[in-house]
């Protein structure tokens, strides 16, 4: 079993493009060291041998428990982040200390793929790993919808549909995913390669729990997956496929003689997951105020990402599945770090709202439309409705209504220019972290934001020193 990499090679391995890595590399492939079916994870051992890369990546491939899904229709990977939506949660352990720890990474994967990447781009790219392909288009009559160039066929009237690639759980077709572990929660690799020779006889441990409930990351070409377990991840053929630096016998020599005398350190950025509620949302029209109070314990923070997510999937959705950080309406956002207003007043303007998350970016903007992006007063008038003057005729329809409000990643940057530094470019929050939001829901459909109860996810990236010596591994912000 191997995913078919073909295309990958051919646009090129992304750690070639830094200098420092055209030494030789080495590719080797791991199985499954532990496996729980019954908490649906997997764990390996990874192989200490030379400098742990970017390029490395987990292969996944999917089972169909109920044979076939309701209408005789087809299930497939999400159209946003394919099979990276699978993983519930990844954990990388460096001698029995925990390096990361991350709660649904596909979720601040998409932020990250669709900043960097065009639709294009990912399609081009990343649909060879990972199976994603969401593509949007405008229309002659200029309404935008989703593009009729997938692997999701949709006929002339709308109402039909069908899934022609990446199918998955069927006889016939073995499809094998590839999940970069820069898109689990190691992204720190691609500053960096980790010195993972360095470890001796001590373990480095990759875990990675998978969603029970396939609707959080399958989408069926019908909009009818009944069942949680309809589809899952076969444990028994997951692989850990790692790229590795090579360095000579002596060099690595050289560099466990030094570690003896000093300890080595590799500063990082880590992200996790602090968990909030919205509550149960109020009715269209009606503004809500929760202020959420994030301890970070004395660390330097980068950047906050807040991710509305459905609590429920109910695997109706042909696109995102339930891969999706939802628009709740209007939003005001205040934030106060260390007892000060970061903002002079709240920010509510959905221009600057979308400018703050550029700057979390690092100066790149979210690649795809205004609806995806936001369900408010404004945008629920020009995506969803035609004044009745007009013929009062609903402007989306089939799958354009799929995807609409369901990429509202809001970022807010806290670096101070120090570019490049992992430790002084943050702010150090010696005070609990006060993030205020003011919600007014606009639309009871598509998506829904009226009397519905959604999970707040807020990733925080901070500073993080692994020290790696003779005898310990320690860990530290």
């Amino acid at each position: 079993m191997s995913v078919s990499l073909q295309n990958y090679f051919q646009l090129g391995l992304d750690s070639t493009n830094n200098p420092v890595n055209q030494s030789l590399q080495n590719t080797i492939i791991t199985p499954v060291d532990t496996k729980s079916s019954h908490l649906n994870r997997v764990s390996f051992k990874v192989p200490k041998i030379g400098m742990l890369t970017s390029d490395s990546f987990v292969q996944v491939q999917f089972t169909n428990s109920a044979g076939v899904v309701a209408n005789n229709s087809q299930g497939s990977v999400n159209m946003v982040n394919g099979a990276l939506g699978s993983v519930k949660r990844f954990r990388l352990i460096m001698g029995n200390k925990v390096l990361t720890d991350l709660e649904n990474p596909a979720l601040l994967a998409v932020n990250d793929l669709y900043t960097q990447n065009t639709q294009q781009q990912l399609i081009d790219y990343h649909y060879h790993l990972m199976g994603n392909q969401f593509k949007t288009q405008a229309r002659s009559d200029g309404v935008e919808e989703f593009s009729r160039d997938t692997r999701l066929r949709i006929d002339h009237t709308n109402t039909h549909f069908n899934m022609d690639k990446n199918q998955i759980g069927i006889a016939s077709d073995s499809n094998v995913y590839a999940l970069p572990l820069r898109h689990l929660g190691a992204a720190f690799l691609n500053s960096s390669a980790l010195p993972v020779f360095l470890m001796g006889d001590r373990e480095i441990v990759i875990e990675i729990t998978f969603h029970d409930d396939c609707r959080e990351y399958v989408v069926d070409s019908a909009g009818a997956i009944a069942a949680s377990n309809t589809f899952g991840v076969n444990l028994d053929r997951v692989q850990l496929v790692s790229t590795h630096i090579m360095l000579n016998d002596a060099l690595e020599q050289q560099e466990r003689m030094a570690m003896a005398k000093k300890p080595v350190q590799y500063p990082l950025l880590d992200q996790y997951v602090v968990k909030g509620s919205t509550g149960t949302t109020p009715a269209v029209n009606t503004a809500l105020t929760n202020t959420y109070r994030i301890n970070l314990q004395n660390r330097e923070l980068h950047g906050i990402c807040r991710v509305n997510k459905a609590l429920a999937p109910d695997g109706s959705n042909r696109i995102v599945a339930n891969q999706s950080s939802i628009s709740l309406g209007d939003q005001k956002v205040l934030v106060r770090s260390n007892g000060l207003n970061v903002f002079d007043r709240p920010v509510e303007n959905d221009s600057l709202l979308y400018q703050l998350s550029t700057y979390y970016n690092h100066g790149q903007t979210l690649k795809i439309p205004f609806g995806a992006w936001s369900q408010n007063k404004q945008s629920v008038y020009i995506t969803q409705t035609i004044p009745a003057a007009l013929g009062g005729a609903q402007v989306n329809s089939g799958l354009t209504n799929n995807y609409l409000g369901r990429f509202n990643y809001q970022g807010v940057d806290f670096e101070n220019g120090n570019s490049n530094v992992v430790f002084g470019s943050g702010v150090i929050q010696k005070q609990t972290l006060e993030y205020e939001i003011t919600l007014t829901p606009r639309t009871a459909a598509n998506p829904k934001q009226d009397a519905t109860q959604f999970e707040v996810l807020f990733y925080v990236a901070v500073s993080k020193l692994l020290t790696i010596g003779a005898s310990t591994v320690q860990v530290s912000f």
